[in-house]
């Protein structure tokens, strides 16, 4: 955990300076410069673009900027510092006023207004999101968190549409590769493989304005829950993304940190389905849906979403389509029903997995041109430009590696 790691560098080197103990603050210096140089060598924190956690951080770092003495903790304390706010300046959204994903731990759907407060109130005239009055931080009553001018540019409207990309390695040398659309009207986000977790948002889209922000969140649920062990990969060209679903054998069902001996094995299968979950304050007359055998087609405010599955199995269940409006909320779900609650483990499906497009567009679209084929118990999926495999048998860490 960054945060943890971040406020324990913190801690004991401010102490070790203030109370004279050598010891902690080397320990301190050393905790800190681990941080800051497998921060920068990968140009991320380890929680990639999490809104909640990069507040957290700035809030430590702007500690330590004010409390720390030791000169090379202070350069260090700065550029991550510097590193933070161009993260959140580069995947803010003017339009929507929305933090554009994907987010590796992300708490809520939408930004807080205490989030948009503080951006509003550590940046200058040039970035006015007009959020005065708004319920802040408890920490900024006592802390200022300023924005360096130099980011603002990023945090301004601009009329052309780009294409963010970032590559980011690991000591496994497997890269987490983290796309991002970002347009005047729309920014949809993608993250090339993760697990499903309820913090995880892996495909985020936004759209709408700042009164009402749109959003498309995707989701793997058994029982109502999100299911870690469902895995997200995909690849996306600007408004276009192919994505699959693959299932981990070795990671408990809420939890994908657990280790593998206090994993859960089974469950009882009531209800499981892959979600695209529409937000914010929807109501059935502003959204309609359009259901054919494998496509379904969405509009809701001035955009078309479209979803083809090119191959859906769970064991023996293959799914349809359903969609629903309720509580401000719209549902699109490949739905497997099962025809009553059994015994669901992943490790004896034999076949499980999922593969779909999905493109989000300003006028209808036709349906897709795709090409797909199995062999060897993978799926391989083509549109256009893009390409993705994916495995339809149950997976575990080394297969996967």
């Amino acid at each position: 955990y960054s945060n943890i790691a971040l406020r324990g560098a913190y801690v004991t080197l401010a102490a070790g300076e203030i109370y004279g103990i050598p010891k902690l603050s080397e320990y301190g210096l050393i905790k800190l410069k681990d941080l800051h140089h497998n921060t920068m060598q990968r140009q991320c924190f380890e929680e990639y673009n999490s809104p909640d956690y990069y507040i957290s951080m700035l809030f430590v770092l702007r500690r330590a900027q004010l409390h720390i003495q030791n000169i090379e903790a202070k350069v260090w304390i700065d550029e991550l510092y510097q590193l933070m706010w161009k993260d959140i300046a580069h995947y803010f959204h003017p339009k929507t006023r929305q933090w554009a994903g994907p987010h590796s731990r992300s708490y809520s759907v939408l930004l807080s207004s205490k989030t948009l407060g503080l951006i509003d109130r550590s940046t200058t005239e040039r970035v006015k999101l007009y959020m005065a009055g708004q319920e802040g931080y408890l920490e900024e009553h006592y802390l200022s968190l300023v924005c360096p001018t130099e980011i603002e540019d990023s945090f301004i409207e601009k009329q052309n549409s780009m294409t963010r990309v970032r590559c980011l390695t690991s000591e496994a040398g497997l890269p987490t590769v983290l796309t991002t659309y970002l347009s005047p009207e729309l920014t949809l986000g993608t993250v090339n493989y993760s697990d499903m977790w309820h913090q995880r948002h892996a495909l985020k889209a936004y759209w709408g304005n700042t009164t009402q922000p749109r959003y498309l969140w995707l989701r793997f649920l058994l029982n109502g829950d999100d299911y870690a062990p469902a895995q997200f990969l995909s690849i996306q060209n600007k408004r276009r993304v192919l994505g699959g679903i693959e299932f981990r054998e070795d990671m408990d069902f809420r939890n994908p940190y657990y280790e593998a001996d206090q994993r859960q094995t089974s469950v009882v299968a009531k209800d499981v389905r892959l979600r695209f979950q529409f937000g914010e304050a929807i109501s059935d007359s502003e959204i309609q849906c359009f259901l054919k055998a494998q496509t379904a087609l969405v509009h809701v405010d001035k955009q078309w979403i479209q979803v083809s599955m090119v191959f859906a199995q769970l064991g023996q269940q293959k799914g349809t389509w359903n969609f629903s409006c309720v509580g401000g909320k719209a549902h699109l779900d490949w739905v497997f029903r099962p025809d009553k609650p059994y015994l669901l483990d992943i490790a004896k499906l034999g076949t499980a997995g999922l593969g779909f497009s999905m493109q989000i567009t300003k006028d209808k679209p036709q349906k897709p041109a795709l090409e797909s084929s199995v062999k060897n118990k993978m799926l391989e999926m083509k549109w256009q430009a893009l390409s993705l495999r994916t495995s339809i048998s149950p997976v575990n860490v080394n297969m996967n590696q």
